[in-house]
Order: structure tokens, then C-alpha cells, then sequence
């Protein structure tokens, strides 16, 4: 299956869904938001909103190689569901300068490719007494203030009270009614998570501040996107009800089929980017302590309770730098082990079809075939000066 098949077949169940009255961006931001079975590593992106369209109640899901590998197998009929990995490698070119030195330049491409998964439910897993791991109680790591003073704080970013909501990227200030206005407080912090999210927008490089937006240019609704979903995350993460806040539904999700519509790749472009601005504006850093002390004490301590806590800056920062390493190196781990197992699966297919050969034609006759064609090709194209005077 190719990359932008797969693309367009999730842009087709995100359209599906929110003709239902399905909003995508809600389900998926959850600590058991979908997840590889094996690896535990969860899916991110366009991948985490895809497979959170699921009716299954289990989110953990691997490719067919990899059930096979542990010995279960997909039911019959089951059918897998695409997803996406959007990846980088590099190209290295050498020229000859006009001294006849050699210089090299690299240049990065991005690469799509796709991969099949399938949920455990449709595996053979309880036939096979498969222990599966244990979900989590999906606790509120963080505050909705919290949030949103720590990151402001940290950037400096001025809140000033005004009449309607927004982010100046010029002036650098998000404006936002008091909360009393808004009908709840969950509400009022959804709207405060969107401009946020909005705010990282010229941090982390997804439009300059003198960048005129318009409303309704393709900049514009890409961007809003972006704050939508990642506003969502922020909302999973402090326990608001996301579903809860969005006013006039039906309007809201026929603008975003349509915008979806007219635009295939939106969706895979706002998804990845909200994530990554959700985590920029909590520190991802700070959310990974918060959730290994929970894990270390099972959530009921508090304060200098964990080992975290004992080590120097020195030692937590390349703690940080190991494990933002990690994910990357075993990225392209498995995208070797994929290849190879590629070429294995090639490298057997063509042997059988050759033994099946045999069988049909006889061995014999397939040897003298062989020698045969071999002699016309020697006769026809003799090597270099052969045969001339």
C-alpha cells in the first residue's frame, strides 16, 4: 500500500466521522490513546487521530509481522487499518570544484511510508492466553493555570482581558475575556489552551509574526486546526471535557469537512504540529518527571518523594538527551527490520516459486533451459573484440 493512498483513505474516515457527528481530535489524547502492543511506544500524529476512530476498546496495535513474531495471528476476514510514518534521511552529493577538490553536501528529504496495523482484538490473543499490559487510570497530570502560567511565564507572554479572544503574533499578547464571562470554566480555558497554542506559532517556526494571516486564506485554516487539536490534548491532559465546549457542533464539524475536503494534506499537517506545540508549551520534560514519579510511587505521592528529584541539572539534563535520542535510533531500527524482513519474504518467494517450477518442469529440463539461453546470450552479445579481426 502506498503513502498517499494511505493518506487518502484517512482523510475519507476523518470526512466519514465528522459527517456522523464524530469529532476526531476529542477520543485520542488520552494516556491509553493507541499504542504498539510490543514496543508500548504510543502512536503520535495523524497516526494517534486515525487509529482513535476505532470502536475498539483496546488501543494496542501492531502489524501482522509483528503478531506473527510473537506467535499470534489476525483472525480471517480481519481487515488492518492504514497508517503513516513520515520520516528524514539524508542525501549526501559529491562534486568537483573548479580546483578538482571534492566537496560534499547534504541535503535532508522527507519520505513517506506506510504500514498496516491491526488491533489486538482482532488477534487470536485470548485463544493464545496472551497477558496483555495493564491500562492506566488516565490521571490529570496537570493543572489548567498551571499550564498556562508556566508557559507564559516562561516566554514572557503578556494576557491582557478584552472582548473577544485572540493572539497578536506582532505584539506578542493574548487577548481573552475574564472567565466569568464564558458559560463555564472549561469554557473558558479551552479558549485559553487555542490562543496558546496560537502563540507557539513563531516559536516553533510555523509562521513569522510579521506574516499577515487572513481569515479564510489556507494559512488561517491550517492554523486554526493546529489550536484546535492541540487544544484538545491540553484539554485530555487537565480532565476538561473537550466534546463539552464546542458550541454550534453542526456548523463547526461541516466547516471542517469541508476545509478537509479541499485540502488532502490538512489534517496530517495540523495533527503532527499540535502535538508537538501541546508538548512545547508544557515542556515535555516536565510532563515525562511528572508521570515517572507517578509511576514510581503509583500516583499517591507527592513533592520530594522520587529519585528525579535527587539529581543534579547536569545528570536531568542528559537524562533528556538519552531518552529524546532513544525514540529515534529505535525509529530506524525498525524501519531496517522492516526492509529486511521485506527482502526475507522476497528472498523465499522466489526460491518456492522456482521449487514449484521444478516440480511442474522437471529439474533437468530446467538446467538445460539454463544452458540454453545462456549459450544464445554468449552467442548473440560476445565479449569486447570477439569474434572481430
Amino acid at each position: 500500500m502506498k503513502a498517499a493512498d494511505v493518506k487518502a483513505e484517512i482523510n475519507e474516515r476523518i470526512i466519514k466521522a465528522l459527517s456522523e457527528g464524530k469529532i476526531p481530535w476529542l477520543k485520542p489524547w488520552t494516556e491509553n490513546g493507541p499504542r504498539n502492543l510490543f514496543s508500548g511506544r504510543a502512536y503520535t500524529g495523524l497516526n494517534r487521530l486515525i487509529l482513535g476512530l476505532s470502536s475498539y476498546p483496546l488501543p494496542f496495535w501492531a502489524t501482522y509481522r509483528q503478531y506473527l513474531a510473537a506467535g499470534l495471528q489476525v483472525q480471517k476476514g480481519e481487515h488492518g487499518t492504514g497508517i503513516i510514518y513520515a520520516g528524514r534521511t539524508v542525501k549526501t552529493d559529491t562534486k568537483t570544484d573548479k580546483n578538482g577538490e571534492e566537496k560534499e553536501s547534504k541535503k535532508q528529504i522527507r519520505f513517506l511510508k506506510a504500514f498496516v496495523v491491526f488491533n489486538v482484538a482482532q488477534t487470536d490473543y485470548k485463544e493464545k492466553g496472551y497477558k496483555l499490559p495493564d491500562l492506566k487510570e488516565n490521571p490529570h497530570l496537570l493543572g489548567c493555570d498551571a499550564v498556562i502560567q508556566d508557559y507564559t511565564g516562561r516566554h514572557s507572554i503578556r494576557i491582557t482581558e478584552g472582548n473577544r479572544a485572540a493572539y497578536s503574533p506582532q505584539m506578542d499578547i493574548i487577548t481573552c475575556p475574564e472567565i466569568g464571562q464564558f458559560r463555564t470554566s472549561e469554557h473558558y480555558y479551552a479558549t485559553m489552551f487555542h490562543e496558546c497554542i496560537h502563540s507557539t506559532g513563531p516559536r516553533l517556526d510555523r509562521f513569522k509574526r510579521t506574516d499577515p494571516v487572513c481569515f479564510g486564506s489556507d494559512t488561517y485554516g491550517r492554523e486554526e486546526l493546529v489550536a484546535e487539536i492541540g487544544s484538545a490534548y491540553l484539554a485530555a491532559l487537565t480532565g476538561i471535557d473537550s466534546s463539552a465546549v464546542v458550541q454550534n457542533q453542526a456548523a463547526y464539524l461541516q466547516n471542517w469537512a469541508t476545509a478537509i475536503k479541499a485540502d488532502a494534506d490538512l489534517v496530517m499537517y495540523a495533527a503532527g504540529r499540535a502535538e508537538k506545540a501541546a508538548d512545547f508549551m508544557i515542556g515535555a520534560s516536565a510532563l515525562d518527571a511528572c508521570q515517572r514519579n507517578r509511576n514510581r510511587c503509583g500516583g499517591r505521592c507527592g513533592g520530594m518523594t522520587s529519585i528525579y528529584d535527587a539529581m543534579p541539572i547536569k545528570v536531568l539534563e542528559e537524562l533528556e538527551r538519552i531518552e529524546t535520542t532513544i525514540p529515534e535510533i529505535e525509529r530506524r531500527a525498525f524501519m531496517l527490520q522492516a526492509d529486511a524482513q521485506d527482502l526475507r519474504y522476497r528472498h523465499d518467494e522466489i526460491i518456492n516459486s522456482w521449487k514449484l517450477r521444478a516440480e511442474r518442469e522437471g529439474l533437468d529440463n530446467l538446467i538445460a533451459e539454463r544452458h540454453r539461453l545462456e549459450m544464445i546470450a554468449w552467442v548473440c552479445d560476445p565479449l569486447p573484440c570477439r569474434g572481430r579481426v
